[in-house]
C-alpha cells in the first residue's frame, strides 16, 4: 500500500514538532526537579518516540539540512537558535532564584527586615511542619493561608524544608514534639524545637521563635515549691499548673524545681525563678537568699494571691519600692470581667502600660482571677504592665458573700494587677515581674479550649524574665483576601501552558511559516 508522500511529509513534520516542544518541555521539568519524574520521563520518551517515528517517515532530513538550501539559511538559524537557548535558560535560572518583585502598597508579600536577618543567619536545615488535616475544609483554607507566609521564608532561604502532616496520621510526631492542637507549627533547628499554637503562628511569632532557636540557649526556669506553691504536676483543670508545664517545652525552656524552706543559694543554673502562690509566709533564710540573688542581677517571677500573709513578700520587695496591697480587685465593668459565670472578681483586662513585656499586647484580653493590686513607694521604677478599669475598686479584706460592693475607703482604680521593675546590678540587669494572682498561669488561663486567653502575657514574661526579649517587632500583616490562591491542579494547568502550550503555539507558527515559504523556494 502507498501513501501520498505529502501526506507522509506533513505527518513528519507533526512528529519533529512534537519531538521538539516534548524535548523542550521535559528538559526544562528535569531542570525544574532536579530529578527524573514520571512526568519528565514520559515526555522525554514522547521526544525520542516523536524523532523515531519522523526519521522512518522523512529519511531525507538529513540531506535536507545539509544541502544548499539549509546552508544558505544557516545563519539564520543558529541566531533563532541562540535566541530559543538564551530565553530556556533565563527561564531556568530565574525559577530557581529566590527575587521577587513586590508591587502591594502596604508590602504584604514581603518579610521584614528582621525576618530576613534571622534567615541570614542560618547554618543548618530549619524543618517547619505543619498539622493541617486537609479532609477539614476550614482546616485546608488556614493551611494554604499559612503556606503563603511560609513560602516568603522559602524562597529567602532553601536551607527552609516546609512539609504538612495530617495530625491523625502522625499521631507520633503530635506526641514527640508536644503538640496539643490541630493547626500547629513546629519549627525544629539543631535538635532544638518550638511549637505555635493557631492564633500565634504571625509574622513576627515565626521569626521570634526562629531568633530564639539560633540563641542556642536553653533556659532554666527555677520553680519554688515547698510553701504550698502552685505545682506543675497539678493537672486539674482550674487551678492546676500542667499547660505551663508543656508551654516550658514548646517554648523550648527546662524546669528545675527548688525547695524555697531549705534554700542555702539560688543554683547557678537558673536563669530565673518562678515563685506563684505560697501558702505560708518565705523564711527569713529564703527572703535573704532571694535578697542576695535580685542584687546580683537576678530574675525573679513573683505571684500571689489576695488576704493572705505578704508580709515576707513585701518584705522581700521593700528595697525596690514596691509592695502588694493584699485585698482584692472587684471590677465595676460588666463588659471587662469575667461572666461565665458571672464574676466581678475575676476582671478581664485589655489596658497595658509601658512595660517593655507588654509590647504586643496591644488589643489583647488577659485573665486576672481573684487578684490583689500592686502599688509603689516613693520613687520606685515599677512599670505597669496590666491595669484594672477607672471604675475597678479593690475591698481591704474579705467580706460576707454577696458584699463586693463598693463601700466607702475601698481603694479606686486603675490597678496595676501585673508590674515590673528593672535596675542595674553590676554587669546584669535585675527583673522582676510581680503578679496579684497566682491563677496567671494556670490551666484555664492557658487552656487552648478557653481561648488561651494568659498564653500571650505568660510567654512574654518568661521570654523578658530570661532575657529573650529580642527586638523582633513586626506588625500584622495585611489579612485582607487579595491574594490569589490556586489548586495544585490549577498549578499544575498554569505549569502545562507555560512549558507545553506557549511553545507549542510558537513552534507551530514558526513551522507554518516555513512550510507556506519551502515551495517557494523549491520553485526559485
Amino acid at each position: 500500500m502507498k501513501f501520498d508522500p505529502r501526506v507522509v511529509r506533513r505527518i513528519a513534520l507533526l512528529c519533529v514538532l512534537g519531538a521538539l516542544l516534548a524535548g523542550v518541555a521535559g528538559g526544562t521539568m528535569l531542570v525544574l526537579d532536579g530529578r527524573l519524574t514520571t512526568a519528565n520521563s514520559y515526555l522525554l520518551i514522547a521526544s525520542l518516540a516523536f524523532g523515531i517515528v519522523f526519521g522512518t517517515l522523512d529519511p531525507g532530513l538529513i540531506h535536507r539540512v545539509s544541502g544548499p538550501a539549509a546552508r544558505r539559511n544557516r545563519g539564520q538559524i543558529v541566531v533563532a537558535s541562540a535566541i530559543l537557548g538564551t530565553l530556556v535558560v533565563l527561564n531556568v535560572v530565574s525559577s530557581r532564584g529566590g527575587q521577587a518583585w513586590d508591587l502591594t502598597n502596604d508590602r504584604a508579600n514581603t518579610l521584614a527586615a528582621s525576618s530576613l536577618a534571622a534567615l541570614g543567619r542560618l547554618k543548618s536545615t530549619l524543618t517547619v511542619i505543619g498539622f493541617f488535616d486537609p479532609n477539614v475544609a476550614n482546616e485546608a483554607a488556614d493551611q494554604q493561608s499559612l503556606d503563603q507566609l511560609l513560602t516568603l521564608y522559602r524562597a529567602q532561604n532553601k536551607m527552609v524544608q516546609i512539609r504538612y502532616v495530617a495530625p491523625a496520621r502522625d499521631v507520633a510526631d503530635l506526641e514527640h514534639y508536644g503538640v496539643r492542637l490541630d493547626e500547629s507549627l513546629v519549627l525544629i533547628y539543631q535538635s532544638r524545637n518550638q511549637v505555635l499554637e493557631p492564633g500565634f503562628e504571625s509574622e513576627n511569632d515565626i521569626t521570634s521563635a526562629l531568633v530564639r532557636l539560633e540563641s542556642n540557649r536553653v533556659p532554666v526556669v527555677c520553680w519554688g515549691i515547698g510553701d504550698g506553691e502552685r505545682g506543675l504536676a497539678d493537672s486539674d483543670p482550674t487551678r492546676g499548673y500542667s499547660a505551663a508545664k508543656t508551654e516550658f517545652s514548646q517554648l523550648g525552656d527546662r524546669e528545675q524545681e527548688v525547695i524555697l524552706a531549705s534554700i542555702i543559694k539560688v543554683p547557678a543554673s537558673c536563669d530565673l525563678v518562678a515563685i506563684l502562690g505560697p501558702q505560708t509566709k518565705l523564711t527569713d533564710e529564703a527572703v535573704k537568699v532571694l535578697a542576695d540573688y535580685l542584687g546580683g542581677g537576678g530574675r525573679l517571677l513573683l505571684a500571689v494571691d489576695p488576704f493572705g500573709d505578704l508580709s515576707s513578700e513585701n518584705h522581700l520587695l521593700a528595697s525596690f519600692g514596691v509592695a502588694f496591697d493584699g485585698g482584692m480587685v472587684i471590677e465595676g465593668d460588666p463588659a471587662r470581667y469575667s461572666t461565665n459565670p458571672s464574676a466581678p472578681d475575676i476582671p478581664l483586662t485589655a489596658d497595658y502600660g509601658p512595660a517593655p513585656l507588654a509590647r504586643g499586647l496591644s488589643g489583647l484580653t488577659s485573665y486576672f482571677p481573684q487578684t490583689t493590686a500592686i502599688s509603689s513607694v516613693g520613687n520606685s521604677p515599677v512599670i505597669p504592665i496590666s491595669v484594672s478599669t477607672s471604675i475597678s475598686y479593690e475591698i481591704p479584706s474579705l467580706r460576707e458573700i454577696g458584699s463586693i460592693r463598693f463601700q466607702p475607703g475601698d481603694r479606686v482604680g486603675p490597678l496595676n494587677v501585673m508590674a515590673s521593675l528593672e535596675s542595674r546590678s553590676g554587669v546584669k540587669d535585675t527583673r522582676i515581674v510581680l503578679v496579684g494572682t497566682s491563677g496567671i498561669g494556670e490551666n484555664r488561663a492557658l487552656d487552648p479550649a478557653n481561648g488561651a486567653l494568659n498564653k500571650p502575657i505568660w510567654d512574654a514574661t518568661l521570654r523578658w524574665l530570661a532575657g529573650q526579649d529580642t527586638s523582633v517587632r513586626i506588625p500584622p500583616r495585611n489579612t485582607r483576601d487579595d491574594l490569589i490562591v490556586v489548586t495544585p491542579n490549577q498549578a499544575a494547568l498554569a505549569r502545562m501552558l507555560t512549558l507545553l502550550v506557549l511553545p507549542g503555539v510558537v513552534l507551530a507558527c514558526g513551522s507554518l511559516v516555513w512550510w507556506r515559504r519551502r515551495p517557494r523556494r523549491e520553485v526559485e
